[in-house]
């Protein structure tokens, strides 16, 4: 399955609002890097669980373990 399609087919687990998605940061990175925003924060807002997603170099491979992540805590 294409990465973006497992994204949100995960994502659509949870309602819009239970959600806060931040991408990080990273100032240390040259301006230029494609890492510079590869960290992901999911938040579900219901109880208040925070996940950082910071293993891969992309955005979209960091959501989706943060999204199995919080999908795994939530059962």
């Amino acid at each position: 399955m294409d990465q973006i399609k497992k994204y949100n087919e995960l994502k659509s687990h949870f309602n819009e609002s239970d959600l806060e998605i931040k991408y990080i940061f990273e100032p240390n990175l040259n301006p230029l890097d494609s890492h510079q925003y590869s960290k992901i924060k999911l938040k579900h807002i219901p109880t208040g669980k925070v996940i950082l997603g910071d293993k891969h170099n992309t955005q979209i491979e960091n959501g989706i373990d943060a999204l199995k992540e919080l999908i795994s805590y939530l059962e």
